[in-house]
């Protein structure tokens, strides 16, 4: 027995009996995204004004901004002569990445971390690191987080990989993750007085050892730097960056 289908052809389009709707959602934190939402505006300018307002008064950055188009499925009286469905509906193409973080340990001559406090009530003790921002590498932007968080500066080469993790999101409305540690240079007693903090994200920082500093850190960062650490000594990894001649620093 024979079957035959028949497969009719949809063309979409936007309906324009609805106004898109553009709204935004602040993606910073650490460990935990922000998670704070501007509600749904009809243009791109309130919406923006809502962001320069949270970045005002939280330091937050980046965003997820979204733009909703509604639309409509007509089925097509003809083949259009033989046009794609992806050129009828536009050929919308949506990228679906993953937020990017970085941090780094950096240790003194007797073996100890250097941990620092988020200016915000209540948080946990954190590694120098944050958002990896988009053109930057994972060394870039962790490199980048020393400078602004602690005002240090260190030579490209003291800086080693030790792992990558793959962070499942916590709830659906949430992303996974990835999260880069990398060991930094040691500091000495006379590097401690270059240490100036950036007031608006972090108001303490200290030396703690390996065991105190792991029961100080937020749960799921004490659980990768011990990872890490127990990982990397049996098996080191290596960290490779592919970049074009022209974006070399």
């Amino acid at each position: 027995m024979s079957r035959t289908f028949k497969f009719e052809p949809f063309t979409i389009v936007q309906d324009e009996a609805v106004w898109p709707e553009y709204t935004a959602e602040c993606a910073a934190g650490d460990e935990e995204e922000c998670g704070e939402r501007s509600g749904r505006f009809l243009n791109r300018a309130d919406v923006e004004d809502w962001m320069f307002g949270h970045a005002r008064d939280t330091g937050h950055r980046p965003f997820r901004r979204t733009f909703t188009d509604y639309a409509d499925v007509h089925q097509d009286q003809d083949d259009e002569q033989g046009r794609s469905r992806e050129e009828r509906a536009g050929a919308v193409a949506v990228a679906h990445g993953l937020p990017v973080t970085a941090y780094v340990l950096i240790m003194d001559r007797l073996g100890r971390t250097l941990l620092v406090h988020p200016a915000k009530a209540g948080g946990p003790w954190h590694l120098p690191g944050g958002i990896v921002e988009p053109g930057e590498s994972p060394l870039d932007a962790v490199r980048r987080e020393v400078r602004e968080e602690l005002g240090l500066t260190f030579d490209t080469h003291s800086w080693q990989f030790l792992a990558v993790e793959w962070l499942q999101a916590t709830r659906p409305e949430r992303r996974d993750r990835l999260s880069f540690l990398f060991t930094g240079p040691r500091l000495y007693s006379g590097d401690e007085s270059r240490i100036v903090l950036q007031r608006e994200e972090l108001d303490a920082w200290r030396w703690e050892y390996t065991a105190s500093a792991l029961g100080l850190l937020h749960p799921r960062m004490s659980a990768r730097v011990a990872r890490a650490l127990r990982t990397h000594r049996a098996h080191p990894a290596s960290y490779l960056e592919a970049r074009n001649e022209e974006a070399t620093p």
